[in-house]
């Protein structure tokens, strides 16, 4: 099957999946409301698994590809550039993969690093079927554990919307300090749960409260049941405040 058709076939699949998610929840919510609240929620922490586009194949085919083990799926992770150069690690966004911040990495490489691009666990290449940020801040701590057992030495990261999220939370609680450059960066997780309530369920779970509210618990709840370390939900939601401080209105920060 030529790469394009397989592209469009995958967005088909991701459509219909979801209009059938939708007329399921409709009818749940009036039958059996809290299993429509349990459903919501496993789709709340189910990302999009979209093909790779032609250019990005052929951008991956000139790293260097292998597997991370981490806390909850093994990771399809590449390197570009001389590995004993300093490192940068680039962290996608939500239905996104490594291979989008192919732009960045010949300058990158001009400028004497090499470049660690992978897929977040649901995402791409790598496997499981749910993720969330809790997830992306393991797959980052252990994409960058990886890279640094050999000697080498992380000096700064790029991450893109609730990748960039991640990034600064992870470098929050592990206290690293290293240039990062984090781009449209979201501002509040109510907001991102608000979004996702509006675009892929049902408007009358979110004005009902069943989907975003304060804390908006059934999605908090799932999360701690799958990630299976409630503990670090707690952390990540104080970092994620100390890092992205509610009145914060920005498409790009950087630190360094």
């Amino acid at each position: 099957m030529p790469v394009a058709t397989s592209i469009n076939s995958t967005n088909v699949r991701n459509s219909l999946a979801l209009a059938w998610y939708r007329m399921h929840l409709g009818v749940a919510s009036v039958l059996a409301p809290k299993r429509a609240v349990d459903t919501a929620s496993r789709l709340f922490a189910t990302p999009p698994r979209f093909a790779h586009t032609p250019r990005e194949r052929e951008f991956l085919a000139t790293g260097e590809r292998f597997d991370v083990i981490a806390p909850d799926a093994r990771l399809a992770v590449w390197r570009f550039g001389n590995a004993g150069r300093p490192a940068i690690v680039a962290s996608h966004g939500w239905g996104g993969r490594g291979a989008q911040f192919r732009s960045f990495v010949p300058a990158l490489l001009e400028a004497g690093y090499q470049v660690v691009v992978f897929d977040h666990a649901g995402h791409g290449l790598s496997e499981g079927d749910e993720s969330s940020l809790i997830h992306f801040m393991r797959d980052i701590g252990a994409v960058v554990a990886r890279v640094e057992t050999h000697g080498v030495k992380v000096v700064g990261m790029i991450g893109h919307s609730l990748g960039a999220a991640a990034a600064g939370a992870w470098l929050n609680t592990s206290r690293r300090d290293m240039r990062v450059v984090l781009l449209a960066p979201p501002t509040s997780i109510q907001r991102w749960s608000g979004f996702f309530a509006r675009r892929r369920i049902l408007s009358e779970f979110r004005n009902k409260g069943i989907l975003v509210g304060r804390p908006f618990p059934p999605m908090i709840n799932h999360l701690r049941v799958s990630v299976g370390v409630p503990e670090e939900m707690d952390r990540f939601m104080k970092a994620f405040k100390e890092i992205f401080p509610k009145k914060t209105s920005a498409t790009m920060a950087a630190r360094g």
